[in-house]
């Protein structure tokens, strides 16, 4: 029975071997990629780099837009971020505390519009967009990008503040604390998992999002990082050095990020709430 056991363990590890081997690799062939010479032709392909240099860097900040384009990307996610997480978990404090008459409809709605695909969209968002001159600026983005994370962001946030006891409410209603109070004292430091979930999500979809930029942002001063690193894929050369060079440095503010925030997704929704 021992030996079998060991059997079923030797497989599992080997099976997590391979799956991490398989999702591991193109992050990999990326980073191998950006260390290599700009080539036009004759590109390097072999597994291991036979030399390291930093040139598909310095050429994505020195001859490209790319500076600027990090800088327009930089701006749009986090105030995207900062605008959808405040929304978001007012919104869903709202509905998970709060009894109003159209409740269940306004859930209701706020999911189904989660269900219309981004395609549907575009193009009534550039006509209204267009009309209050906002195409090529940061608001058109930023306005636009809240519209689309707050759905799931909401509901993502009403199932952490169903989780805390309403208990806690009515204690601290009977302190004396009105519903403000109560919300920033002791809920919203209860739920700071969840509201970092949110923004961590939030920060995704905005930092990675390209069809509303391709269509919203179209001066070469108001290009996203999605739109700059597509556009060097052209019909007569691609630069997939520098292009990789460039995917790395977008990838890793996330990359910080999660890691900064990961404690908060392990820490326990209420720990040290009530007290024994």
């Amino acid at each position: 029975m021992r030996k079998l056991s060991i059997k079923f363990d030797g497989i599992r590890v080997g099976v997590l071997i391979f799956l991490m081997i398989f999702y591991l690799f193109p992050l990999y062939w990326m980073v191998v990629t950006s260390l290599r010479a700009p080539e036009l032709v004759n590109h390097d392909v072999s597994l291991f780099p036979t030399s390291v240099t930093f040139k598909s860097y310095i050429y994505m900040i020195k001859n490209t837009n790319f500076p600027r384009q990090f800088y327009n990307s930089f701006v749009v996610a986090i105030v995207t971020t900062i605008l959808s997480t405040i929304l978001a978990t007012l919104a869903g404090y709202g509905f998970s505390r709060l009894r109003f008459k159209g409740k269940e409809f306004l859930k209701t709605g706020i999911l189904i519009f989660q269900m219309f695909p981004k395609i549907m969209l575009v193009t009534p968002y550039f006509i209204m967009m267009r009309k209050l001159g906002l195409i090529n600026t940061h608001l058109a983005l930023i306005l636009a990008y809240t519209s689309f994370t707050q759905p799931f962001c909401i509901w993502m946030l009403i199932g952490f503040f169903d989780a805390i006891p309403t208990d806690l409410d009515d204690c601290a209603f009977v302190d004396g604390a009105n519903r403000l109070q109560t919300f920033f004292k002791i809920i919203l430091p209860l739920a700071a998992p969840g509201v970092a979930a949110t923004a961590l999500f939030a920060l995704i979809l905005s930092w990675e999002e390209f069809l509303f930029s391709l269509v919203l942002a179209v001066s070469p001063n108001a290009v996203l990082l999605p739109q700059g690193l597509a556009s060097m894929i052209t019909e007569y050369d691609t630069l997939y050095e520098p292009m990789m060079a460039g995917a790395v440095m977008v990838s890793t503010p996330l990359i910080l990020i999660y890691i900064f925030l990961e404690k908060y997704f392990v820490s326990g929704l209420t720990a040290g709430a009530v007290k024994g």
